[in-house]
């Protein structure tokens, strides 16, 4: 191959640009030879076979023109007598189609003394003949004029896809090369028109700081026509090489964020500065809405933690109150009305209630609280409620319903649900410390992907569309912030006087909605009060089932009983208090620390044991194991399980409690012994084995 250099327009060798492009690597020139006869395309692939050159071969015109689609040739040797597609027929379709229409093509032929049929040739788009048989010479001498004015054209189209490349400062660089002014001109005209059109802003700036030039988007960005700013000084000052990002004052409303950054250039042959202007108000945004993001997990991450530490303290901690208010009780009961100890110890006794309701509300947050579902009407439970509320909030609250009779009905913990309402509405009274309104409501509500009531405050609260009961809370108070609202559902967090809250009761609020699949939304602006909406999954039709508050009655008498009952309990205060209560009206108690422990003296004893007394969460064997068990050896027993908290996967799971005898801690003796009567009493087979 000769080493050509590329002319100017006049013929002369182009000046060297100061910074020239890197040559291209020349690939081998590909050249197709089609004729169905194979010795006949082995003889001419042996003609014309070189280093230079890569000959492709077909054996019909279908095959021919299949390669032209693929593949770029330097000439095409073609033969006329084919059968199916001869070659006159695949000239005319290679010359029809785009991709192959510039591609030279040469006929073999013996028939060439005919001028009708070379006629024909040449109006396909032939551009020679050659005799057949074929003279060696010839056929490279022609094939290689075709090889090298391909070469010769990919050399000229490669430089013309370099020099399209080079930049403002290499067509400023040859301006002096009069033969190239026209297309320099023609250059600078499609820059402009790129600039012009692209929706970066882009200004040129002199050396003296002065605004020479301005794109269509650098004056919407900056909010001035173009004839108010050439000839300006340009506004910002840094240094070429710095980004800066500012917020500049439209002359619309507000102000557009932008970012500034400067490169050196130059502007009719002087020195200049190309600035670059990005309007960056969606990456601003797409920024906000990341730390969002992140807070939200922080937060998330932050709830779970001290969900785990609160499960785990109040777990502990109503053991012990098992203990403290259980004792209390006992001498309470063997005191009389006028000993002069009683009240310290009911001051003891109610300060050990109190206990037990935080721990409770700890449990509620952390998802560790024992829920018996039930399948109720909202509207009963608020109905039931309401006398109670008033009291609650006082005379200076107005207490206003406005329930949808069409609700339907929910599963949920009845107890749980007017916790729930409780300190909602105890949470708008204290917003309005003058008095005001607050509207209790509810209603049926079909959730599509875009409701709002999908949006969780994280990802434990997460539900998805369908049918919902709404409970909705409003008040006229005085309303929260967006940065108080990021924090209402952590515990002890309150914005009330020292002594005045605990900080647990939405918190209790939010462990209640994980537990049973719900979720919360809240909406609230300063001065213009809040209203909480809770979403619980609706679970059947219109139905009027309700719900009557009440506990089991703490001053009732104990019920005596003779009765064996297999007492389980890690935590050995507890178990000699259980122990106490029920040996003293009659109860045999054979006890035991563990699951372990009650397997070997249910294996070794002889009479009948009539009821399993046992903690849920032990070690070595916890209390649904050992129940599993012992059902299998004793089929007779009856279970009757106790824990300060339900983790998930035990047999009070939401999903499979119904028909379990069960204790929350704490309780208190008659409690105890009441609950441990009545499952003595209930018919075989009428409540859970725990397996």
């Amino acid at each position: 191959m000769s080493d050509m250099k590329p002319a100017g327009l006049n013929g002369s060798p182009l000046e060297k640009p100061k910074t020239a492009p890197v040559p291209l690597e020349e690939e081998r020139v590909k050249i197709l030879i089609v004729d169905d006869i194979p010795h006949k395309l082995t003889a001419l692939e042996s003609i014309l076979e070189g280093s230079d050159i890569l000959i492709e071969k077909a054996g019909s015109g279908f095959e021919a023109l299949r390669r032209v689609l693929r593949e770029d040739f330097a000439v095409i040797l073609l033969d006329v007598l084919m059968p199916g597609l001869d070659g006159y027929e695949t000239a005319r379709l290679i010359r029809d189609r785009k991709l192959s229409e510039h591609i030279p093509i040469i006929f073999i032929t013996a028939n060439i003394a005919n001028e009708e049929a070379a006629s024909k040739g040449y109006s396909l788009g032939a551009v020679d003949y050659i005799n057949a048989p074929v003279i060696p010479e010839i056929l490279k001498a022609k094939v290689a004029v075709f090889v090298e004015l391909f070469r010769t054209n990919r050399k000229v189209k490669m430089q013309a896809k370099a020099m399209q490349s080079y930049t403002f400062e290499l067509e400023l660089a040859n301006h002096k090369l009069e033969s190239r002014s026209q297309e320099l001109q023609r250059s600078r005209e499609s820059f402009r028109n790129i600039v012009e059109k692209n929706a970066e802003g882009i200004a040129v700036v002199d050396g003296g700081g002065v605004i020479r030039f301005v794109n269509p988007a650098f004056e919407r960005m900056l909010g001035n026509p173009a004839g108010g700013m050439v000839g300006a000084k340009f506004p910002f000052h840094l240094a070429v090489g710095q980004n800066l990002e500012v917020d500049y004052p439209h002359s619309g409303p507000g102000a557009v964020p932008i970012e500034i950054s400067l490169m050196d250039t130059h502007w009719e042959g002087d020195a200049a500065s190309l600035a670059s202007v990005r309007d960056i108000s969606l990456r601003r945004s797409a920024e906000e809405s990341m730390r969002d993001s992140d807070e939200k997990l922080r937060q998330a991450q932050k709830l779970e933690s001290i969900g785990r530490l609160a499960g785990g303290v109040a777990h502990d901690f109503n053991n012990l109150l098992t203990a403290i208010n259980g004792y209390t009780d006992i001498v309470l009961s063997s005191m009389g009305e006028d000993d002069v100890f009683r009240s310290h110890l009911q001051e003891v006794r109610r300060s050990g209630e109190r206990a037990a309701e935080l721990t409770h509300q700890l449990l509620a947050y952390s998802r560790k609280q024992v829920l018996v579902p039930k399948m109720l009407n909202l509207n009963s439970v608020v109905e039931n409620m309401t006398n109670m509320l008033r009291r609650l909030i006082g005379d200076h609250v107005e207490l206003v319903s406005d329930l949808d009779p069409q609700i339907g009905l929910v599963k949920v913990d009845p107890g749980q649900v007017e916790q729930v309402i409780m300190n909602l509405v105890v949470n708008a009274k204290d917003a309005m410390p003058s008095g005001g309104r607050i509207t209790v409501g509810t209603s049926a509500e079909m959730l599509d992907s875009n409701s709002e009531g999908l949006r969780p405050i994280d990802k434990d609260l997460s539900i998805g569309p369908g049918r919902y009961v709404l409970l909705t809370v409003s008040d006229n108070g005085t309303g929260m912030d967006d940065a108080t609202i990021g924090h209402i559902f952590e515990p002890f967090f309150t914005t009330k006087e020292v002594g005045k809250g605990t900080g647990l009761g939405l918190s209790m609020v939010y462990g209640f909605l994980k537990q049973s699949g719900g979720n919360i939304t809240v909406t609230s602006a300063a001065g213009q009060g809040s209203t909480f909406r809770v979403y619980l999954p609706w679970a059947a039709g219109n139905g009027a089932a309700s719900w009557k508050s009440g506990n089991v009655d703490g001053d009732a008498q104990p019920s005596q009983g003779s009765e064996t009952i297999l007492l389980v309990e890690d935590e050995q205060t507890v178990r000699k208090f259980l122990l106490n209560v029920l040996q003293r009206i009659g109860y045999k108690v054979i006890e035991a620390q563990d699951g372990r422990q009650a397997m070997e003296l249910a294996l070794g004893y002889t009479g009948t044991i009539d009821l399993l007394l046992t903690d849920v969460m032990m070690s070595n064997m916890g209390g649904k194991e050992l129940a599993k068990r012992l059902s299998a050896l004793r089929p007779e027993i009856k279970m009757l399980f106790m824990s300060g908290y339900s983790e998930e996967g035990s047999p009070f799971a939401p999903d499979s409690r119904d028909g379990i005898d069960f204790l929350q801690k704490p309780f208190s003796p008659s409690v105890l012994t009441l609950k441990v009567r009545a499952t003595l009493d209930s018919t075989p087979g009428a409540r859970g084995r725990g397996a």
